[in-house]
């Protein structure tokens, strides 16, 4: 690494480090402010894991590695990534005020942080760490991407689509490099494909042909099954806008920011443009689950797509007020309301983790209204995670 390299990259530390400590600061002074209910609750350790995990349950990990990714079991995958945005690198999860969104609490990202147990944040690595404590890779607590802590989650703030395959390439390596990953055949799971946020929020309303946005949704997905880096993927595109479209009576502060952060859907300059951004979105949507159904991926043995649809019809949880009111409850959102808070990562968490226990086909496309709403486990009948393929095992 030469010297200005590691200049830049010491400025970068030295300014994460004063923004945490300015906004703990601010937040602080407006602690009388500040919702814990944003925090999820810590279960006590009296309560069991909801599912059975011991050696011989239907999870646990199998007497044989198995050589087919359409016969894995949760105590079978060995290793977690992520790519994505900044959904993936939970950006404000543990924010009291505006400031704090700007860090990434990686650690409680909802299918790549590792922080603690299941039991202070209920996340997907949190969850496959009861069936394999072996388990590498999930993100150990705040940091930038090129920080220790960030392990392999390569997501970054701000990222397209276009991002996705330089991503990959940044996940490969990083695996490559780790003693702790055998490349070739440990299973892998990068659980989350979360991109296209910021290509319809900041991208869409400026292109000429606004149809550009659909054009590189499965390049990344062929760079990462070239580069061996992926046994199975989950894919969610669009859905997180979605949610945010039918948010109801919310403040005026999450207004403004809702305009500032995703422009194209929520600025009232592009409003005429409005039901064809939808169209397009949905078409974003459909590629997903071209690529999903596609006979390219699922008569594979090594590898496997499969899109988790949890977040298509849902919606953020209400509350009423006193006088009967019904609100949005921002408990489950940071505090610039375009992000999820910890609680929300706990509630987003458990549907990922929901579809993968579910059939295709029959995947649930809407969340609960509290974390643990709902906790399926691996069956007798069906121990191993639902690929298109496994269904008919």
């Amino acid at each position: 690494v030469s010297v200005q390299t590691h200049r830049i990259v010491n400025i970068v530390k030295h300014l994460h480090r004063i923004v945490k400590y300015i906004s703990e600061s601010i937040g602080n002074l407006g602690s009388d402010t500040y919702d814990s209910q944003t925090s999820l609750q810590d279960i006590s350790y009296s309560e069991p894991f909801p599912c059975p995990t011991g050696q011989g349950s239907p999870g646990a990990r199998s007497p044989v590695r198995p050589t087919s990714v359409h016969r894995l079991r949760p105590g079978d995958i060995d290793v977690v990534g992520a790519l994505g945005d900044s959904l993936s690198t939970a950006n404000g999860a543990d924010s009291t005020n505006m400031m704090e969104v700007i860090i990434e609490n990686r650690g409680m990202a909802w299918s790549i942080g590792g922080q603690l147990s299941w039991r202070e944040y209920l996340t997907l690595p949190n969850i496959l760490k009861e069936f394999n404590p072996n388990l590498v890779g999930y993100s150990f607590g705040d940091s930038l991407g090129f920080q220790l802590n960030s392990q392999f989650n390569v997501a970054e703030p701000g990222s397209i689509s276009d991002d996705m395959p330089f991503q990959a390439t940044v996940l490969e390596k990083r695996m490559r490099l780790d003693s702790r990953v055998d490349l070739q055949n440990d299973w892998k799971l990068v659980a989350q494909l979360l991109v296209g946020n910021n290509d319809f929020c900041s991208f869409m309303c400026v292109y000429e042909n606004y149809t550009e946005v659909l054009d590189h949704q499965s390049e990344f997905v062929r760079e990462m099954q070239l580069k061996r880096i992926l046994s199975f993927a989950g894919k969610m595109t669009a859905q997180h806008l979605r949610v945010l479209q039918n948010l109801k009576r919310i403040p005026a502060d999450c207004l403004t920011t809702l305009h500032i952060e995703c422009p194209c859907l929520f600025g009232f300059r592009w409003t005429h443009l409005k039901e064809n951004f939808t169209i397009l979105m949905d078409q974003f949507q459909q590629i997903d689950m071209e690529i999903a159904n596609s006979d390219r991926y699922s008569t594979k043995n090594d590898f496997a797509v499969v899109l988790q649809p949890f977040l298509t019809k849902s919606k953020v949880p209400e509350i009423k007020s006193k006088s009967g009111s019904t609100f949005v409850d921002l408990s489950f959102l940071a505090k610039d309301c375009f992000h999820f808070s910890q609680k929300g990562h706990a509630l987003a968490a458990n549907g990922l983790w929901n579809n993968m226990m579910e059939p295709v086909g029959k995947k649930s496309r809407q969340l609960g209204t509290q974390p643990f709403y709902k906790f399926l486990c691996p069956t007798e009948d069906h121990p191993f995670i639902y690929t298109s393929s496994s269904c008919h095992i």
